[in-house]
Order: C-alpha cells, then structure tokens, then sequence
C-alpha cells in the first residue's frame, strides 16, 4: 500500500514490515521487503545491518527451512556481518526442528570459536535436538557441560525433557533415578 501511494519507507520501517512478515510466517514476504531496503534504500543509506538478515534467519528457522535459514546466515557472513548469539540461535533452532543434533551442536561449537558467547536458549535447544533424536545420554552431558560456562540450566524444563526422552529410550530406569 506505502508504495502505491507513492510513500517510500525508511530502513527502521523496512526492518519492521520484516519483522511483521517473519512473525505472520511468511518468509518470502521478509525477504521481498529486504530485497527492497538493498535496491532502492540503500543508495542513500549505510549497509543492511545484521539485525536485518537475523530476521530473515529466524523466519526461515521457525518456517521449518533450514536450508534458507542458513542460506541466509551465509549470506550474512559474506556480506563481512558477524554473526550474533541470535543468527546461531535461529540456525540451532532449525536444526532443533528437525531433530539434526550433530549440526545443533556443531553450530554450538562455532559459536565458540567465534567467540559468540552461548546463552541458555542455544544449550536448550540443543538439547531439543538431542532429545528429539532419543540421545538422551548426549543430552545429560550436555547439561554438565553447561557448568563449565557458568550457566544454570533450566531444571524444570531439561529434567522435563531429559525424563522424557530416557522415557522414550531404553534409559526408562535411569530416567526415574
């Protein structure tokens, strides 16, 4: 409607129809925007700042498009952003969705060695991604492993995920002790 009536919208409400598209589900819509802000806004302005591509990461993450949530991260990173704790929370969380534990922790990994500091959210879903995959045992580790970052796991929530997934497996027993 803005451009039809000849209006023209700034970055900041670029970013915001982004953020609305993303959370109504609609990747596509997310990336049109985008695709707009680098065409016509960005001759006057600066460069798409990480905030924008961590939308369109997030919206394709929560889409169940892992293959576009990291197409986009890469495209972030060759653009010379560096990735935040949000860019590899998405990336996690699509992983997560999926049940790809291995590329869950392995994203955790990178992380690491990028120096992006993880928070609790990335270790919960990394044991998302464990648990969906019955790797209980992997994700007990993990919860240990978390100590040596100085974060407090979640109890509540990884117990429950925990107790859950030796329910699932052959780790019932185990699950009660």
């Amino acid at each position: 409607k803005l451009l039809s009536m000849g209006l023209s919208p700034n970055p900041t409400g670029v970013g915001k129809l982004m953020e609305a598209a993303a959370k109504a589900g609609s990747l596509e819509r997310a990336e049109h925007w985008f695709q707009f802000l680098n065409d016509d806004l960005l001759r006057e302005t600066q460069q798409v700042g990480d905030v924008k591509f961590n939308i369109l990461i997030n919206a394709a993450a929560k889409g169940g498009r892992k293959a576009d949530a990291f197409r986009w991260f890469d495209r972030m990173v060759a653009a010379g952003l560096m990735p935040d704790h949000f860019s590899y929370l998405s990336l996690i969380e699509a992983c997560s969705e999926v049940g790809d534990s291995a590329k869950a922790e392995e994203l955790l990994a990178q992380m690491l060695r990028s120096r992006v500091q993880p928070e609790l959210s990335s270790y919960n879903s990394v044991l998302d991604a464990c648990g969906k995959e019955g790797r209980a045992e992997r994700a007990e580790e993990m919860l240990y492993g978390m100590k040596a970052f100085q974060l407090a796991p979640d109890t509540v929530q990884n117990d429950v995920q925990i107790m859950r997934r030796f329910a699932q497996t052959d780790g019932h027993n185990r699950a009660q002790s």
